[in-house]
C-alpha cells in the first residue's frame, strides 16, 4: 500500500511539473495587436519535425495577413480576363507571400515529448515596411523589363521582346494584388496591366507570307521546293524569329527552318511529298517555345490565349494525278482477303493509284499472312481460345528491284470465346491487326523516296478467272509502247468552244472571277481571282459575315475562313490588289457539291452575286 501511494505521488508531481513547464503562449494564444502570430506543431515521429513545425507556424502567421486586391492591380485584370475565381488567385498570392516572409522572430519552442511546437511572430510595422520596399522594387524591375520589351518590339526583335515581358511579369507577380502605378512620359502607367496586355497582344499585326503560296510536286520523288517566308509586324521585319512547319493535310518531309534574318526572311524546303492528294497543306507558324517560360499558375490562361492566336500561313501542295505512282498488290495465299482489302484501301486512299497489272506498276506490294490457333485460356467465367496473326508487307521498286520497305507484325495475339467458329475468330483478329497496321504502316510509307528512272519490266501474266463478268465484245490486245509525251485520242466530235468563267464587277474595273472549287476532307474551297484593271492599287476588305453562300438544296452555308492573296482569317481579311495582277480569293466552307449562289459585299457596301457554280 505504501509503495502504491509513493507511485501516485510521483505521477502527480510529474504532471504538475510538466504543466508548469508548458509556456504561456501555448496555454493561451497571445493577442496580436502589434504582431502577426503563428503557432505550429509536428509529431516527433515526423522526419525533420522541427522544420515541419516551423513551416506550419509560418503558414498560420501568413494566413493572418489579409490580401487586399486593389482596383488598379494586375489581379483585378486577371479576374476579369479569366474564368478562375478570385479566391484561387488570392490563394496564389498568399502562397507567394508565405515564401517571401522575412524578419520574423521565433519567439519560443516547446517539446512535450510527443509533439514539437514553434511560436513565430512578425512585427506588423516591419512587415508594412517590407511590403512597401517590395512594391517599389517590383515597379522598378517590372518597368525596366517593359521598356526594354517595347524597344525590342519596335526594332523588330520579337523573341527578345517576349522574353522581356515574361521577365517583367515574373518580377511583379508577388505584388499582383497591389496598385503598381508609375509615371511615364507625364502619364500614369498601370505597370501590371501594361506588361500583361503587351504579352497578350504581342502577335497582333504580325503576318507570315509565303512565296510561292502553291507548289506542285511528284509524290515520293526526291526533290526540293523552296518556300520563302517573310515575317513582319506592322510592316517592320521581325528578326531572329523561329518558324515551325508541318503538313496539316497530306504528308511529306520538310527541311529544318533557320531563324529569320535582318529582313525578316527565311527559307523552308519541301523535300518530299509522300501522299498522292492534290489538296495537301503545309502550315508555317511562329514557334511557341519562348512562351514555355511562362510557368506561373497565375498566367496559365494568358499563355493559352496567346497560343490560340499564333500567326501562321498555309502553302498548298498539289500532285498531278498523271504523275501518281501506281502499285500492284499481290499475295500467294488464300484466306487473307480481309487484310488485302484493308491494305488496298489504305494504299489507294492516300499513297498510290492501284493497277491490276505488274506491267504498269511502279511499286510491287507483296502481302503474306499467317493465322495460327493457340492454346485454351481458362477463365473464371468463360474459357477463351488464343490466336496468333502474323502479317508481312514488302514494297519493291518494280523498275530496279530494290526493296523499299519491309513491315512485319509478328504473332499478334487475340482471344476469342472457345465456342466461336474459327472464321469468326479470324475476322475479329483481322480487325485488330488492321488497327495496328493503320497506325504503324503510314509512318514507314511516309519516309519513302522512290526512283522512277528506267523502264518497267514487262512480264507475261498468267491470268486467273476474271472477277468481273467477261465482255462478249472482241478483245484487242495492244502491246505497250514508250511514249514521248501524253497520248492524244483523236475525236470526230466538233470541239466545244471554251466557256467564259462566271464573274462579276465588284467596283469599277475590279472583277471577281470564279476559278473552280476543290474538296479536301470535310471542307470545300471556292476559288476566285480578283483582277484590278485600274491604274491605281485597290484594297479589298471583306468580313466573313458579309459573305452569303447557298447550296443547291437552298441551304445557307457558314463561311469558315477566307484567304485573299497570302492573308488568311476567320473574321476579317484586307489585302492590296495591284493592277493587272490576278490575286487569289479563297473561301472555305463545309463540303458541298454545287453552289446556287455566292454573294459578297465589301466594306464599301458594294455587292456581287455569282450563281450556279
Amino acid at each position: 500500500m505504501r509503495q502504491i501511494i509513493l507511485i501516485l505521488l510521483n505521477v502527480m508531481v510529474g504532471i504538475t511539473i510538466g504543466w508548469a513547464q508548458t509556456p504561456d503562449w501555448l496555454q493561451e494564444r497571445p493577442m496580436g495587436a502589434f504582431d502577426y502570430i503563428g503557432i505550429g506543431s509536428a509529431s516527433k515521429d515526423t522526419p525533420d519535425y522541427q522544420q515541419v513545425a516551423k513551416r506550419n507556424a509560418l503558414a498560420e502567421l501568413t494566413s493572418e495577413i489579409e490580401v487586399l486586391v486593389e482596383a488598379n492591380s494586375l489581379l483585378t485584370l486577371l479576374e476579369k480576363d479569366n474564368a478562375q475565381s478570385s479566391s484561387s488567385f488570392t490563394q496564389m498570392i498568399q502562397t507567394t507571400a508565405h515564401q517571401q516572409i522575412q524578419d520574423y522572430e521565433v519567439a519560443g519552442t516547446y517539446d512535450d515529448g510527443e509533439r514539437y511546437w514553434v511560436y513565430c511572430r512578425l512585427d506588423k510595422e516591419t512587415y508594412a515596411t517590407q511590403r512597401q520596399l517590395r512594391r517599389e522594387q517590383a515597379i522598378k524591375k517590372g518597368f525596366d523589363f517593359w521598356y526594354q520589351g517595347q524597344t525590342a518590339l519596335q526594332e523588330g526583335y520579337l523573341i527578345s521582346a517576349i522574353d522581356f515581358f515574361i521577365q517583367g511579369l515574373n518580377a511583379i507577380e508577388p505584388c499582383a494584388n497591389e496598385d503598381l502605378s508609375c509615371s511615364y512620359n507625364g502619364q500614369t502607367l498601370l505597370l501590371g496591366n501594361a506588361l500583361y496586355t503587351s504579352l497578350k497582344t504581342v502577335f497582333n499585326d504580325i503576318q507570315i507570307t509565303s512565296s510561292p503560296s502553291e507548289v506542285e510536286l511528284s509524290a515520293f520523288q526526291t526533290g526540293q521546293a523552296a518556300i520563302t517566308l517573310t515575317v513582319t509586324k506592322s510592316g517592320i521585319p521581325l528578326r531572329n524569329v523561329q518558324i515551325s512547319g508541318a503538313f496539316i493535310s497530306g504528308s511529306g518531309a520538310l527541311s529544318a527552318i533557320p531563324a529569320t534574318d535582318a529582313q525578316g526572311m527565311t527559307t523552308s524546303y519541301i523535300q518530299n511529298v509522300t501522299s498522292k492528294g492534290n489538296n495537301q497543306q503545309v502550315q508555317f507558324a511562329l514557334d511557341l517555345a519562348p512562351f514555355q517560360k511562362i510557368n506561373s499558375p497565375l498566367f496559365t490562361s494568358l499563355r493559352e490565349q496567346v497560343e490560340r492566336q499564333v500567326p501562321h500561313c498555309l502553302v498548298m501542295v498539289g500532285t498531278q494525278k498523271s504523275q501518281n505512282l501506281r502499285a500492284y498488290v499481290q499475295t500467294e495465299q488464300q484466306g487473307n482477303e480481309g487484310i488485302i482489302r484493308g491494305i488496298r484501301s489504305m494504299i489507294a486512299n492516300k499513297y498510290f493509284d492501284l493497277t491490276d497489272s505488274p506491267n504498269t506498276a511502279d511499286v510491287i506490294i507483296q502481302i503474306n499472312s499467317e493465322f495460327i490457333q493457340g492454346n485454351l485460356v481458362e477463365g473464371d467465367m468463360f474459357n477463351m481460345r488464343e490466336y496468333f496473326t502474323t502479317v508481312s508487307i514488302q514494297l519493291k521498286n518494280n523498275r530496279s528491284g530494290a526493296i523499299l520497305l519491309n513491315y512485319v507484325l509478328d504473332k499478334r495475339r487475340t482471344l476469342a470465346p472457345v465456342n466461336q467458329s474459327a472464321a469468326n475468330a479470324r475476322g475479329a483478329a483481322i480487325r485488330e491487326v488492321m488497327k495496328v497496321i493503320n497506325r504503324e504502316l503510314p509512318k514507314q510509307l511516309e519516309q519513302l523516296n522512290i526512283d522512277t528512272e528506267g523502264d518497267i519490266p514487262q512480264v507475261i501474266e498468267q491470268r486467273q478467272a476474271p472477277r468481273q463478268p467477261v465482255s462478249t465484245q472482241p478483245v484487242v490486245v495492244v502491246q505497250p509502247q514508250p511514249q514521248a509525251g501524253p497520248s492524244i485520242t483523236p475525236s470526230t466530235q466538233p470541239e466545244t468552244p471554251p466557256q467564259t468563267p462566271p464573274s462579276a464587277e465588284l467596283e469599277q474595273n475590279v472583277i471577281i472571277r470564279y476559278k473552280g472549287k476543290r474538296d479536301m476532307g470535310e471542307r470545300t474551297f471556292l476559288r476566285f481571282e480578283v483582277i484590278n484593271k485600274n491604274e491605281k492599287d485597290y484594297v479589298l476588305s471583306v468580313f466573313l459575315s458579309d459573305i452569303v453562300i447557298v447550296n443547291a438544296q437552298g441551304e445557307e452555308l457558314k463561311t469558315a475562313n477566307i484567304k485573299i492573296g497570302a492573308k488568311y482569317g476567320s473574321y476579317h481579311v484586307s489585302s492590296l490588289i495591284v493592277p493587272d495582277t490576278p490575286t487569289l480569293l479563297e473561301v472555305e466552307i463545309n463540303r458541298t457539291n454545287k453552289i446556287a449562289l455566292f454573294q459578297l459585299t465589301n466594306d464599301s457596301h458594294r455587292t456581287i452575286k455569282i450563281r450556279n457554280l
